[in-house]
């Protein structure tokens, strides 16, 4: 989004050059394939992402080893669990519930991608005092509610979900080309999205007030949602502020 490039500072250092794809999976591929036929050395991913895993709050640095693609929505098959099961489940360290005695189901995705070590490491010398190391999880849609995030969770033990970063780790392993990512988290684990928010970011990656006001018209209750969701944010742009404005240098003085 362009507030997200709005924390890279501006301008950016020449011989850095900058894509929004507006929130969207096929876009940010495209995107990042013209970045990289335009001749980049390297591709990164840059913004915001949900949290999954559930120790992650707003404004938590992220830094991808990996990125595990995963087409269309995901439920968690142990969802219609009893309640005697649930309170039986015990977590672990990735937070996924699981049984006593019951090894974790395995990890199952539709494509798995390594991001580069050298950039992984420079990438967490910008990301500061408490950035995090781990897998992100790539997705083609929002994903909004407990239920979902919990099951993709489960799926992939991902610390966080986007729709951009499977772009560009895809656009660069099909050329060759090391990849890095560094996100923010805005939305925590436990936070319902509401359901306008995946329409109210137009493709040139502003912000369309429509879809948010005719919802509010419909639902005024659904205030504090977005309230909370805007508190969120100022969180995570805040941080990814102060991350941005390192991240062009670090990159040039790296390649």
């Amino acid at each position: 989004m362009l507030r997200e490039v709005a924390a890279l500072g501006q301008p950016m250092p020449s011989g850095i050059e900058v894509r929004v794809s507006g929130a969207n999976a096929a876009r940010g591929y495209q995107q990042a394939c013209a970045l990289a036929e335009s001749g980049a050395a390297a591709l990164i991913s840059f913004g915001l992402a949900g949290g999954l895993d559930p120790r992650l709050g707003p404004g938590r640095v992220i830094i991808g080893t990996e990125v595990l693609a995963v087409e269309g929505a995901v439920r968690d098959p142990r969802g219609a669990q009893s309640l005697g099961e649930t309170l039986g489940a015990i977590f672990s360290m990735r937070g996924h519930a699981v049984r006593r005695g019951e090894a974790p189901p395995p990890v199952t995705v539709d494509e798995r991608y390594t991001a580069d070590q050298r950039l992984i490491e420079l990438l967490f010398k910008v990301g500061g005092k408490g950035a995090v190391v781990g897998p992100i999880a790539g997705v083609d849609h929002l994903v909004r509610t407990r239920d979902e995030k919990a099951a993709l969770l489960v799926k992939t033990r991902a610390l966080v979900a986007d729709m951009e970063s499977q772009g560009v780790a895809r656009a660069a392993t099909e050329r060759g080309l090391p990849f890095g990512v560094i996100r923010v988290v805005v939305d925590p684990s436990n936070r319902e999205l509401p359901e306008a928010l995946a329409r109210a970011v137009r493709p040139d990656g502003s912000t369309a007030l429509a879809p948010i006001l005719n919802s509010l018209l419909l639902n005024p209750f659904g205030l504090g949602g977005y309230m909370s969701v805007a508190l969120d944010s100022a969180i995570a742009l805040r941080r990814l502020g102060r991350v941005g404005r390192s991240v062009g240098a670090a990159l040039l003085g790296c390649l």
